[in-house]
């Protein structure tokens, strides 16, 4: 059995981490590798993308609640069904049941921080398979498990810390100004006004001390308009 522990400092209050572990569907989302997440209740499927050595391979996945306690816990199990899917994307191995499957487990687990304004939240996580799948399962997840439980840690302090915005979603607001200007012109952009907006005029330097930082910046403005004109060019029929 593989076995996985840590903890994260998030700066929220239990809440609102509470607020999240209540959608679990939302929880499995920040797995990492989840995919087409489908929530029924305490209930998720869906497939994990991953590596079998060089070979990219995708496994159906359950994932339930299986014990909470506000504030302070959530518990869930879960069932991969990789003897399927070597049987069906992995034609080489053929010592392994079809209905062969992995088991997961997870706890996390809320706890006031001695960090004013903070919380941590704990994790600890099992992997098990038996027989022929557990040689495989310990080959893919041995050295994978790890780094993806961190990555869930971060993940969740970063949704637990991103702060809440009014109006509408993020994909209706319109882009940032340095994310339009990194983008390059866009194609209504360029109906209106054809070819790339010209660089703009260097302003003089405040002094000799500032030369050469500003004969950088500008070339870097340079090479980022001439890659706005190479793509609309390329955009343009």
């Amino acid at each position: 059995m593989l076995s996985v522990n840590g903890s994260v400092e998030v700066r929220c209050t239990l809440e609102e981490a509470w607020d999240l572990f209540s959608r679990f569907g939302d929880v499995a989302r920040l797995i990492p590798t989840m995919r087409e997440v489908q929530v029924d209740g305490d209930q998720v499927h869906a497939t994990v993308a991953t590596t079998l050595g060089a070979l990219p391979i995708t496994s159906r996945v359950a994932l339930e609640v299986t014990g909470r306690k506000e504030l302070e816990y959530l518990e869930a199990e879960g069932v991969s069904y990789l003897g399927e899917t070597i049987h069906e994307q992995v034609k080489k191995i053929r010592d392994v049941a079809k209905d062969s499957a992995g088991r997961f487990s997870m706890r996390l687990d809320l706890k006031p921080s001695a960090t004013e304004g903070c919380i941590v939240i704990s994790y600890h996580a099992e992997v098990e398979a038996k027989g022929r799948l557990k040689r495989i399962y310990n080959a893919i997840l041995k050295t994978k498990v790890p780094g993806m439980m961190e990555e869930f840690a971060t993940n969740l302090r970063e949704a637990l810390e991103q702060p809440a915005v009014d109006g509408p979603p993020a994909a209706a607001r319109p882009p940032a100004a340095g994310a339009a200007r990194a983008a390059g012109p866009t194609k209504t952009a360029a109906a209106a006004h054809p070819g790339p907006a010209p660089a703009q005029t260097p302003s003089a330097p405040a002094g000799p001390g500032a030369v050469l930082p500003n004969m950088a910046e500008r070339i870097t403005e340079l090479f980022a308009w001439l890659r706005s004109l190479l793509e609309w060019l390329r955009g343009t029929p």
